[in-house]
């Protein structure tokens, strides 16, 4: 048997890491001091709040994504006896 998790979780594991990797920068107040938050749509990430909150649902979203795939695995390996 040789099946992948599904192609939409990769995807929202690559923008889970990005919006991740954003915003924590702009948790070391980055994005206030090079006026980033001064850009059309991107006032949110000069709040340290909704940064942080933010943040920490893009960790979730990583987190559980990369669980969902090893137990995909695991499960796969166990066979459907299990």
């Amino acid at each position: 048997m040789n099946a992948k998790p599904h192609l939409l979780l990769k995807i929202l594991y690559g923008a889970a890491a990005v919006t991740a990797l954003f915003t924590g920068f702009g948790n070391m107040p980055l994005w206030g001091r090079y006026y980033v938050a001064d850009l059309p749509g991107l006032a949110w990430s000069g709040d340290f709040f909704i940064n942080v909150n933010v943040h920490i649902l893009a960790a979730k979203i990583d987190w559980r994504s990369q669980l969902f795939a090893c137990q995909f695995r695991v499960c796969l390996q166990l066979g459907p006896g299990f």
